[in-house]
């Protein structure tokens, strides 16, 4: 979790749940946030880590881009986590020690009711010419008892978070919808899964082997239309 968020998360549980039973698609997100990290030169460059839980994709990244990201998280818990894998762990942007050169936020922004705030104040911790990486779950037609439990306040569209990006002063680079396949899972889920909205560990890994793979083929012909994720690369104008 994140400022302007309640600093007790009660979806912690599923980031450690998440960590071993979704290694590829926790691994390809990372893969996307590095390659746009790496068009630029990145020697020295600091990068962070927003909303970074339990630290699983800030340990990605680094072996990923051999950069050790530096962190913001608010629940105490997932702060003990970082800092036993040894990532300087902080509380809030105002807290970090030195501009950013690269932000990168998964899954993060949906849990923050002034998300707009939040993108405005993550623009003033990069320097000038500085980029964001952000990962959002898509559609709220696909919400369920889940979003609700873990503390969603929304879901977006390209166009809605294109918008607030522009807004908060960034120049969006691309943007499109990621996960076609689990789009139509989680609609479907809705109608066939329990009540809690909570999919197994063993359903997640079998997503992950085997439908990601599959929807990220697919995913080159729906990018623009629908997915269960939103991607968005800017920098700051």
């Amino acid at each position: 979790m994140v400022d302007g968020a309640d600093t007790s998360y009660a979806g912690t549980g599923l980031l450690a749940v998440g960590e071993h039973a979704l290694a590829n698609y926790n691994a390809w997100i990372v893969r996307q946030f590095v390659r746009y990290f790496r068009d630029d030169d990145t020697t020295g460059k600091a990068v962070l880590d927003f909303g970074a839980g339990i630290g699983t994709l800030s340990v990605i990244f680094e072996r990923e881009s051999g950069v050790r990201p530096l962190a913001i998280e608010v629940d105490v818990d997932q702060q003990v986590a970082l800092r036993n894998r040894n990532i300087e762990t902080y509380a809030s942007l105002a807290d970090l020690p030195r501009p950013m050169d690269f932000i990168y936020s998964s899954n993060v922004l949906e849990h923050i009711a002034d998300d707009a705030s939040t993108l405005a104040a993550l623009r003033d911790r990069l320097v000038a010419g500085g980029k964001i990486a952000i990962f959002v779950p898509a559609f709220e037609s696909i919400w369920t008892t889940l979003d609700d439990r873990v503390g969603h306040h929304r879901r977006y569209t390209i166009a809605s978070l294109e918008e607030k990006l522009v807004a908060a002063g960034f120049e969006v680079e691309s943007i499109e919808y990621c996960d076609c396949l689990g789009f139509l899972l989680a609609y479907l889920y809705r109608f066939i899964g329990d009540a809690s909205g909570e999919p197994s560990g063993t359903s997640l890994k079998l997503f992950d082997r085997a439908v990601f793979p599959v929807s990220l083929v697919i995913d080159k012909a729906t990018s623009r239309l629908f997915g269960k994720n939103v991607l968005a690369f800017a920098r700051r104008s």
